[in-house]
C-alpha cells in the first residue's frame, strides 16, 4: 500500500508540473510555412483550473517567424472573463513619460453557462515592434486596456523577466 500511495503521489507531482514558460512550435514541421513562440502558461490566474478569473486578463506574448521571408510578428494576447462583453478596443502605455496608444483587435467570443452563471470569455491581441517589446523587459511595464463601446478600462502590468524569454525564444528561432 506505500508504494501504491508513493506511485499516487509521484503521478500527481508530475502532472502538476508546469509547462515551459515559453513553446515553439512549427520550426521542424514541413507543413507549417511559420515557426510560432508563445507564452501562453507563463502566468495563468488560476493554474489549477487553467482559467482567467473573472474580472480578470491573463496575457501572454506570441511571435511568429514566416520561414520564406524570415520576417517576424510580434503580438501581445489578451483573454477575458467577465460577467458582460467589453469589446476592447485600444491599448495604452507610456514611453518616457509619452502615452503610446495601440489598436487592440478582438480575435474570439464567446459565453460560458455552464456553471449557472455566465461568463463572457474574450481574446483581442495588439501588435508591438521588437524595440516596444524590448523596453518591456526593463522594469515593471504598466498597461491600459480600453474599451469605448462600454467606457471601461483595466491595468495589466507585463512581466519584465516574460518578455525577455520570449524575445529569447524569438531571436533562437
Amino acid at each position: 500500500m506505500p508504494l501504491f500511495a508513493v506511485l499516487l503521489i509521484s503521478l500527481f507531482l508530475v502532472g502538476c508540473a508546469s509547462a515551459p514558460p515559453v513553446s515553439v512550435s512549427g520550426a521542424d514541421d514541413p507543413f507549417e510555412d511559420v515557426v510560432q513562440v508563445s507564452t501562453y502558461g507563463y502566468y495563468q490566474m488560476d493554474p489549477l483550473m487553467n482559467i482567467v478569473q473573472v474580472g480578470r486578463v491573463d496575457s501572454f506574448f506570441r511571435g511568429y517567424k514566416n520561414k520564406e521571408t524570415n520576417d517576424k510578428t510580434y503580438q501581445l494576447y489578451l483573454r477575458f472573463r467577465d460577467f458582460d462583453w467589453n469589446r476592447w478596443d485600444s491599448l495604452v502605455y507610456l514611453d518616457d513619460g509619452e502615452r503610446i496608444t495601440k489598436e487592440v483587435v478582438n480575435v474570439a467570443l464567446d459565453a460560458d453557462c455552464s456553471g449557472g452563471t455566465c461568463y463572457t470569455l474574450e481574446d483581442a491581441l495588439t501588435y508591438f515592434t521588437l524595440e516596444e517589446i524590448q523596453k518591456m523587459t526593463t522594469g515593471p511595464f504598466p498597461i491600459r486596456i480600453f474599451s469605448s463601446s462600454i467606457d471601461a478600462s483595466r491595468n495589466l502590468e507585463i512581466d519584465p523577466e516574460e518578455a525577455k524569454l520570449f524575445l529569447d525564444a524569438m531571436q533562437d528561432i
